[in-house]
């Protein structure tokens, strides 16, 4: 049977059709926050002084995104792509099954953001082990 299908259409409500932009709207800032942060760990690491006190808080900032964003772009686009479903149910006929698809991506990123999360306090731990060190010499 058929398990999905594609629908081009003008007359979803403002509430489905932003539900579901939204959705590309979270993606897109989570992937501008994240790459602002790599850009920014990758010139504090050509520096040479790789454990600055911002360098945990951009990378918790980081993983916060990583977390947070794909699990409510993934909502939102869900609600979205349902309630469009709802929607134009009586004008396909009743063959639409309104459901939520959850992709892959949107589990598996915020579990490596969670290990974003890990870096960070790893990060956070070399800058007081520099610190110390510093005052040792």
């Amino acid at each position: 049977g058929v398990e999905t299908t594609a629908i081009t259409t003008d007359a979803l409500s403002a509430g489905a059709r932003i539900a579901y932009a939204s959705g590309g709207v979270v993606l897109a800032a989570t992937a501008v926050l994240v790459g602002l942060a790599l850009t920014w760990l990758m010139w504090a690491a050509s520096t040479g002084r790789p454990f600055r006190p911002a360098l945990h808080r951009v990378t918790l900032a980081a993983a916060f995104a990583l977390v947070l964003g794909p699990l409510l772009a993934t909502a939102s686009s869900g609600f979205g792509a349902m309630q469009a479903a709802f929607e134009l149910n009586a004008a396909m006929g009743g063959i639409l099954v309104p459901g939520f698809g959850v992709s892959s991506w949107g589990v598996t990123i915020p579990i490596v953001g969670l290990g974003l999360i890990v870096l960070a306090h790893l990060f956070r731990r070399m800058q007081r082990l520099q610190r110390e060190t510093e005052l040792l010499v």
